[in-house]
């Protein structure tokens, strides 16, 4: 009996001892399953913020690339505008217009006189005569500060008297200083 008694007794110890390890145990698991879901969801959120903030910036390095190529664009603009203002810096204007004068057929007058940004020149104006017309091409195209003379338009007209003049327009280019 006594040894059933110490046998029970040492039974009803383990038993003891078991349930007081298996709760530590589960406590301990429960903490720690319970702590890594916490971070888990801090972990999920985080994710959820990055990826937020990178379609953000994603957006905003379009915009960033749009005003770069834009700027890009400009400064290629800016860069030929100078090179135009540098090369009309290099023609002598009263030159041109002098030459322009003295290769002038009576016969002809100028209606405009335009330079544009590849220092090509547009000459509009009116004449009495084709063969004026043609005279002052001539000329122009072998001129010391024009080339390149070329018709860009002819056409016949009435004055009110019912004579008859000749608008005209001619394309030609400035030659560059060599």
């Amino acid at each position: 009996m006594v040894r059933e008694q110490f046998l029970n007794d040492l039974r009803n110890k383990l038993i003891a001892v078991f349930t007081v390890y298996s709760f530590c145990v589960v406590s301990v698991l429960g903490s720690v399953f319970l702590f890594f879901s916490k971070e888990r969801g801090q972990i999920k959120q985080r994710l959820a913020d990055t990826r937020a903030s990178i379609a953000e910036l994603e957006k905003k390095t379009q915009v960033l690339c749009e005003k770069r190529d834009e700027a890009m664009r400009a400064k290629e603009l800016l860069i030929l505008q100078a090179g135009f203002v540098r090369e009309l810096n290099r023609v002598s204007w009263s030159r041109v217009f002098g030459e322009v004068a003295a290769e002038l057929p009576v016969e002809v007058s100028f209606s405009s006189f335009q330079v544009s940004g590849t220092s090509s020149v547009t000459i509009n104006g009116e004449a009495l005569a084709v063969a004026s017309v043609a005279e002052l091409v001539r000329r122009i195209d072998n001129s010391k500060v024009l080339h390149k003379a070329s018709f860009d338009f002819l056409k016949e007209a009435k004055r009110k008297d019912e004579s008859i003049y000749f608008t005209f327009g001619i394309l030609a280019s400035i030659r560059k200083d060599d």
